[in-house]
């Protein structure tokens, strides 16, 4: 998983296990209530054993996601 809060920010990388790779626009959270993130990117990695996939995700406002969402 690479995570960035904002576009100009350096990406962080780190290993996660999913019930499921999460698809492009998806949004998930890397701890229990935490920020959220949506997925930009899903590169598929069918030859290395130990990874799913190459995610990439950057932090989203969630307040933003619901009122886009709802049409609050």
């Amino acid at each position: 998983m690479h995570s960035r809060a904002a576009s100009w920010d350096q990406w962080k990388r780190e290993t996660l296990t999913f019930d499921r790779v999460p698809n492009k626009d998806d949004f998930v959270t890397l701890n229990v209530a935490e920020e959220w993130y949506q997925v930009g990117i899903v590169l598929h990695t069918p030859l290395d054993p130990e990874v799913d996939a190459e995610i990439y995700i950057q932090k989203v406002d969630r307040s933003a996601v619901y009122a886009n969402i709802f049409k609050f």
